[in-house]
């Protein structure tokens, strides 16, 4: 069995130019009426010979009755960045599936 070698400490990550998933979430979460901005975080493993990542974004509720969410990529990357979209895809996904009627009058209405 492989030991899951040293895991290092979660970093905070800056999106300053979104772009793929983490594009489409932020654009999303502006429909949605979210002014919070988006927290991703990552973590890496450090294998002997080679590293992985994997990441959170964490949603703040812009009011106390709404909740607060937090999704984390599904696998393990070679990269940050690749984790990050991860994290942003799932996030994603559910919330749409979540608000779906929301965005209906949005450039959102014909995703999946």
């Amino acid at each position: 069995m492989v030991g899951f070698g040293q895991t290092l400490c979660w970093i905070d990550v800056t999106m300053d130019s979104p772009q793929g998933y983490d594009e489409h979430l932020c654009k999303m979460m502006s429909c949605l009426r979210y002014p919070i901005a988006l927290v991703y975080r990552a973590k890496k493993y450090d294998f002997s010979d080679w590293d992985k990542w994997e990441a959170t974004v964490r949603i703040q509720p812009h009011t106390t009755t709404e909740p607060e969410y937090l999704f984390r990529s599904h696998y393990y990357h070679d990269s940050m960045e690749s984790a990050v979209q991860d994290a942003a895809r799932e996030a994603f996904l559910r919330l749409y599936a979540e608000h779906k009627e929301e965005l209906k009058r949005t450039e959102f209405t014909h995703h999946p």
